[in-house]
């Protein structure tokens, strides 16, 4: 299912649940983070936070094995 394909789906169901005011920053960033990328998130910053993790992580690895 393509996240296109997902939003069809649940965004009326969203729409009764978040509906009023008990969530209002979620539901404006919500809105504002579809529209921009179609999806619920930018997939490649998601890639590019995922990845720049992983080499935080090597690079901390690499400078424990210098050290020993």
């Amino acid at each position: 299912m393509t996240d296109a394909e997902w939003w069809e789906v649940n965004a009326p169901i969203l729409d009764r649940v978040m509906a009023g005011t008990d969530f209002p920053l979620a539901g404006r960033v919500g809105t504002s983070t579809g529209e921009a990328y179609n999806a619920a998130t930018d997939p490649d910053l998601s890639f590019r936070f995922g990845l720049d993790r992983i080499l935080d992580g090597i690079e901390i690895y690499v400078e424990q094995q210098r050290a020993d």
